[in-house]
């Protein structure tokens, strides 16, 4: 929807990367489409959106899942709310 597509670069453990072929396919894809921004979440290394970021030329932008909310972010205020917020602030910058 809104013209936006998502390709995941990790798996479903923080812990993968990617294999070598499939690093070429992403980047091929990022180029092909002239993505801007490579986004990654708050709880995952950023170093493969990193490496692909600089492949393409593309930025990156942090997303929060908000699944690794802590105590010292809730008593500064963080919810559910303020962290969606975020996001979208993310978005809107990147597609700006």
């Amino acid at each position: 929807a809104y013209g936006l597509n998502q390709v995941a670069i990790e798996g479903l453990s923080a812990d993968f990367e990617p294999t070598p072929d499939k690093m070429v396919e992403i980047i091929e894809f990022a180029k092909a489409n002239n993505v801007e921004t490579i986004f990654f979440e708050t709880l995952v290394s950023p170093k493969v959106a990193e490496t692909i970021a600089e492949e393409v030329g593309a930025d990156t932008a942090v997303l929060n899942p908000i699944e690794g909310l802590n105590e010292e972010e809730m008593s500064q205020g963080a919810d559910y709310f303020s962290i969606m917020r975020e996001n979208l602030e993310a978005l809107k910058k990147a597609l700006q």
